[in-house]
Formats: C-alpha cells, sequence, structure tokens
C-alpha cells in the first residue's frame, strides 16, 4: 500500500478535514507551502503534514522533524521521541477523532511509568513545547492518564537489553487505582484474545508502537507482533509511532516505519 505525497490543503487530510481547529493550528509554510503546526514552529522538531517524500531514508535519518500522516484514513503521528504521544493524543482529541478513556495498546520495550510533574494544561500551545523531545518520554503514560485520556493500558512488552527501566507499571497502577493495566510478554502474544478489543470504538482506541519494541527481540516474535498490530490498527482511532534513536539503531527504526503501511494494509 503507497501512501500518496503531502496535502496541500485542509481538505486532503481527510481524518481532520472536518475540524475547524485542525484549519487554525496547521497553517501553509510560507515557503514550501506545507501544512505546519503553529505550536511547533520554534521548537527543536516542527510537526508538519507528511506523506510519501516524508518516509524516504534520508529526510527520517535527520531527525529533524515529526509528521503527521493519513494512513487508511487514519491520523498516523510519527515522531522521533515517544514523548509526543501526548501531544498526538490531546490533538487528536480537540480535532474530534477520539474521546477521554481510551484504551491504549503499546508495543514497548520500556515502562515509561515514572511519574510527571508537569503542568497539566491541556491546551496545545503549551502541550507540543515540552512533549517533542527525548527528556519526558519516560513518564508520557502518568500524562496521559491523569489527564484522562487513557483508563486502560494493554502493554505488550519486550526485552529491553541493557538500558535502564524507566518506572514501573505497579507505581502507576497505585497512583490511579482505577486504572486498568495489563502487561503481555512478546512471547505470549499469539495467546492473547484480541477480540475483547473489538466492542470498542475507534473513539476509544489509540494504537502505540516504540519501535525500541523490536531492539532486542527474538526475531522469530515478529511475525505474531506484526500480525498484532495490523489487528489493532484496523479497529484503532489514532495510530502513534517512535524512531526512538537512543534505544534501537535509526536504520533499524526507519525501515520498520517505512514497512509500517505494508504491515497494516488489509490481507489480499
Amino acid at each position: 500500500m503507497n501512501i500518496g505525497p503531502a496535502p496541500r490543503t485542509h481538505e486532503e487530510f481527510r481524518p481532520y478535514a472536518h475540524s475547524p481547529r485542525f484549519r487554525e493550528v496547521y497553517q501553509p509554510h510560507s515557503k514550501s507551502g506545507r501544512l505546519v503546526n503553529i505550536y511547533s514552529a520554534n521548537c527543536t522538531t516542527s510537526l508538519h503534514v507528511g506523506g510519501q517524500e516524508d518516509l524516504a531514508s534520508e529526510m527520517l535519518e535527520r531527525c529533524e522533524q515529526n509528521i503527521l500522516l493519513q494512513i487508511m484514513g487514519k491520523p498516523n503521528y510519527t515522531f522521533v521521541y515517544h514523548s509526543g504521544m501526548v501531544y498526538a493524543t490531546e490533538e487528536a482529541k480537540e480535532f474530534g477523532v477520539i474521546d477521554d478513556q481510551c484504551t491504549l495498546v503499546r508495543f514497548d520495550a520500556h515502562p515509561d511509568a515514572d511519574k510527571e510533574l508537569l503542568s497539566l494544561d491541556r491546551s496545545l500551545e503549551k502541550t507540543y513545547r515540552p512533549y517533542q523531545s527525548k527528556f519526558h518520554e519516560g513518564s508520557y503514560l502518568w500524562q496521559l492518564v491523569v489527564r484522562g485520556l487513557v483508563s486502560e493500558v494493554l502493554w505488550f512488552s519486550a526485552p529491553v537489553g541493557p538500558m535502564f527501566v524507566n518506572g514501573s507499571t505497579e507505581a502507576l497502577q497505585k497512583a490511579f487505582p482505577a486504572l486498568k493495566i495489563t502487561e503481555i510478554p512478546h512471547n505470549e502474544i499469539t495467546t492473547f484474545d484480541f477480540s475483547r478489543l473489538d466492542h470498542l470504538s475507534p473513539r476509544r482506541l489509540l494504537l502505540d508502537i516504540d519501535w525500541d519494541f523490536a531492539a532486542h527481540i527474538n526475531p522469530s516474535y515478529m511475525p505474531a507482533a506484526t500480525k498484532a498490530m495490523q489487528y489493532v490498527f484496523r479497529r484503532a482511532g489514532l495510530v502513534f509511532q517512535a524512531l526512538s534513536p537512543d534505544y534501537i539503531r535509526l536504520t533499524d527504526s526507519i525501515r520498520l516505519t517505512r514497512d509500517f503501511p505494508m504491515v497494516v494494509a488489509p490481507d489480499a
């Protein structure tokens, strides 16, 4: 499945075309004409509506931009760092695609469950700047839960390798007793009953992939993981991917990101 060129008008980006706020937040760049998020203009990493040209290896290798793609009619955010999931979810909520109290299905090697003490201002302007860098990717789950965006987490975990572990799901569960958290080790993906997601509206289901998930996993488990991602993608209302260059070779996460449209395409 191919992704087309970057949309030049708001109407061409179908997932958010109906949203007046989308037209306010994404404005044509004065030189390129590309739709760029106004709150990212003065940040280290900009966010723009992208297309096939943005998935070129030479573009992704620079780690200079975050991109918003449409894949099979769904908003798909690809950020350099995982902390961007906070902004992506707030934006999708404000643009009318998802609701609060979502189920988050995440594929990630790390818990990312450190306590977060930043401001809980949910405005897009205040949210983008801190969550477009790597400094808060270890605590993004805390923000999603305390903001009321997520009420259930299904975490498909993988070996972290010789890396630190940031927080614990036990501490997160203790801090938020009403939160439902289930960890599924990568070698148990094949036995997980994904039909438990079928009752959820796309507005209440988020797919979150940190490609460090694949850094130390046994390759024999990747087909099952790929099938699981495909299943969730077809039902989710929002998709997020993180390149995570600090935890997986950038060439590997770029390959996985570029292959992702094929991973989630309908079976022939």
